[in-house]
């Protein structure tokens, strides 16, 4: 993942909408055995979230937050408690605990509105 970081804090990157690389992906793969698994998924973005965020544009910016959004929904995670649990002990972005205040209050309002602060377009 460093390696990734590092070419990405030194590059000029912007979101694309088709995909640049096509792989196989076979049974025996770490990447396969990894996929859907909660706590890997949710300590490798918040570790690559705060190690890039400040580096990105606001389009990137976007896309990081739309993302985690998309992985709160995917995984059900309702609280920094469930991120904690998946043993991840850095720092947790303020934006995470602004949206679970929000959810505390409705779950529909609060990804319906973060979403929508989060909405991008490719150009």
């Amino acid at each position: 993942i460093e390696f990734y970081c590092r070419v990405l804090k030194s590059s000029n990157v912007r979101g694309i909408d088709y995909e640049l690389i096509t792989t196989t992906i076979s049974e025996k793969q770490l990447t396969t055995k990894l996929k859907n698994n909660k706590s890997v998924e949710l300590r490798e973005f918040f570790y690559c979230y705060n190690r890039l965020i400040g580096n990105f544009n606001a389009l990137n910016r976007k896309i990081m937050r739309h993302s985690m959004l998309n992985l709160f929904k995917e995984f059900n995670v309702i609280s920094i408690t469930d991120i904690r649990m998946t043993g991840y002990k850095n720092e947790i972005p303020f934006y995470a605990h602004l949206f679970f205040v929000v959810y505390r209050i409705s779950p529909y309002f609060a990804f319906r509105i973060f979403y929508k602060l989060n909405h991008f377009e490719i150009p």
